[in-house]
């Protein structure tokens, strides 16, 4: 393993104890030992600190981590995370290019037409909405998805709901 490879072993450690700070500081020597001929991993370090920094709430950070890990590897995952990055600050706009993004890249993820339902609610889009919901509801019946292939709990607690396995 490289320096760079021990560096982000640690942060993920970090994370998992919830030592954000001592996370951002691993990353970032992560970053600084990487080699820099590979994008996908130098995306995939940018990404998560841009992750932790959203957690702390530094937004502008975060902005830069995930635009970074964009330019490197133009990914389904990155385009959605900037995308929820920028609907918390209310960048509909914005977060509604990346989710478009994010859907072209990734089409069969409920997740993203929810997002994207979610955003156009705010923006006081009805007709849109209501598109994206049925395109969510589209997805769930005609995925075979179970809870544990799911990214995030928030999504499995979602798709849960969906299916009528919870309460």
């Amino acid at each position: 393993p490289t320096y760079s490879q021990g560096f982000f072993a640690r942060a993920l450690t970090q994370i998992a104890r919830d030592n954000h700070d001592g996370a951002i500081t691993d990353l970032t020597s992560a970053l600084a030992f990487a080699p820099q001929t590979s994008p996908r991993y130098l995306a995939n370090l940018f990404g998560l600190r841009g992750q932790v920094y959203q957690q702390d709430g530094s937004f502008a950070l975060a902005l830069d981590d995930y635009t970074s890990a964009l330019d490197l590897d133009p990914t389904g995952e990155n385009y959605a995370n900037r995308g929820f990055l920028l609907a918390g600050a209310r960048r509909f706009e914005e977060a509604l290019a990346d989710f478009d993004s994010a859907a072209g890249l990734l089409p069969d993820i409920p997740l993203l037409a929810l997002a994207r339902a979610n955003l156009y609610a705010q923006m006081q889009d009805s007709s849109a909405e209501a598109a994206e919901i049925l395109r969510y509801v589209n997805l769930i019946q005609t995925n075979v998805i179970t809870a544990g292939e799911l990214n995030t709990r928030g999504e499995a607690s979602i798709v849960e709901v969906a299916n009528g396995d919870v309460l």
